[in-house]
């Protein structure tokens, strides 16, 4: 099974590419992407491809219950604002207030290669907006206003590129 990337690895903060088909080798990723987030250590609502080692330009998220995913995913559309405290299964421990739209129009395709559009509202949009996030090489301390208000699990270390930001 293929391991969680974590923050410091330069994958990171690339972005990822489009994909051009969606063939078994896509459907596969999203397969492993669906096992590392149901065995990760903490618990996890997205997961983007960079985030196991792959630059492409898919993700997965938990929606009541259910495991979804968005291959070539585009915001087309953003309303409100809300703030969510988020983490991420790259940077362990570390969690922080971000602000994003409250509601999104989502364009992309489907596991069957099929267009998709989606509105999401809430937890939904903000992990969606995460993810997304991920493929363009943006993590969400990068989104943080104040990065002193982290608030940083008993247990975790605080990672080196938080450090120089806090410096």
């Amino acid at each position: 099974m293929r391991k969680i990337v974590l923050i410091g690895n330069p994958l990171l903060r690339k972005k990822s590419k489009p994909v051009k088909k969606v063939d078994k080798y896509i459907l596969k990723l999203i397969k492993e992407m669906e096992q590392v987030l149901d065995k990760s250590e903490i618990p996890g609502v997205g997961l983007s491809a960079p985030q196991i080692g792959e630059l492409l330009r898919v993700l997965i998220y938990k929606e009541e219950g259910k495991t979804k995913s968005i291959i070539n995913p585009k915001i087309l559309k953003k309303e409100g604002k809300i703030t969510f405290e988020e983490g991420c299964l790259s940077i362990p421990g570390v969690y922080g207030d971000v602000e994003r739209a409250e509601r999104i129009v989502v364009e992309g395709l489907s596991k069957t290669g099929k267009k998709i559009k989606l509105t999401k509202e809430g937890l939904s949009a903000v992990i969606i907006q995460h993810e997304i996030d991920h493929l363009d090489g943006i993590l969400f301390i990068d989104r943080v206003k104040d990065v002193r208000s982290l608030r940083i699990e008993e247990g975790y270390e605080v990672p080196e590129e938080l450090l120089k930001k806090v410096a």
